[in-house]
């Protein structure tokens, strides 16, 4: 790994309407991603939870977030997928 790798953290709200199997697997996706270029150092699955107001006509949605340290091109490939992926309800990539 080289020398210039930054802090980020993602933060997603996944449909409650998914599978968990599908859930998992976009997990181990966007992992397998960023231990490519980087590393994880926390995830954090906080579950299902009420949304502060409708998103795609759903009012529940399944919150997660991960901090990882990576090259700056992973954050805009974590966002591509997250955007092409069904299931997907919301995605940030923040710079910690």
């Amino acid at each position: 790994m080289s020398a210039s790798l930054k802090s980020y953290e993602l933060f997603l709200i996944l449909s409650s309407r998914i599978s968990e199997d599908d859930r998992n697997s976009f997990f181990d996706k966007i992992s397998e991603l960023i231990s490519k270029k980087g590393s994880i150092s926390e995830t954090n699955k906080l579950g299902k939870k009420r949304l502060a107001y409708p998103i795609n006509k759903e009012l529940e949605g399944f919150f997660a977030n991960i901090r990882f340290s990576s090259e700056s091109s992973v954050p805009s490939e974590i966002e591509r997928i997250a955007n092409i992926t069904d299931g997907v309800l919301r995605s940030l990539v923040l710079s910690v």
